[in-house]
């Protein structure tokens, strides 16, 4: 199984506001660039919408390596709520509708032949490159 890094940002001027998301896709010395713009949005969703996204962009099921600095996608799956919520009809433990269900849904849960790890990056220099063009992005 191939084995791929990928990076995801989002941003919004205001919440909610203009957004943009982006993400680097990585397999070898091969890689893939993603952006996209929402003129109304939240940053929650741009940070769902980068990896839905770059996830999509796969053409096979593969072993993913997923790094954001979102803290609302790391501990959705680290702490497994996605699971959680998938077993409570996406509501939160507090019984609150979760916040984006159609993107875990339709896209993350699908990918069950894909391994996910999902960490912060401030130590990465591919996440320091994303930052400024998401927040570009979100200008435009």
């Amino acid at each position: 199984m191939k084995k791929i890094t990928i990076y995801t940002d989002g941003a919004c001027s205001g919440n909610p506001g203009p957004g943009g998301w982006g993400a680097i896709l990585m397999y070898g010395k091969n890689s893939r660039e993603l952006s996209g713009y929402e003129p109304e949005t939240t940053n929650n969703r741009m940070e769902l919408t980068a990896a839905i996204q770059a996830l999509d962009a796969l053409k096979e099921p593969c072993e993913v390596a997923l790094y954001t600095d979102s803290a609302y996608l790391c501990r959705a799956f680290n702490e497994r709520w996605i699971y959680n919520w998938m077993r409570n009809g996406w509501q939160t433990a507090s019984k609150k509708p979760v916040e984006n269900p159609a993107g875990f849904a339709s896209n993350f849960v699908v990918q069950s032949t894909s391994s996910m790890v999902c960490s912060g990056r401030s130590s990465s220099t591919n996440g320091l490159r994303s930052t400024p063009l998401i927040y570009f992005i979100a200008l435009e």
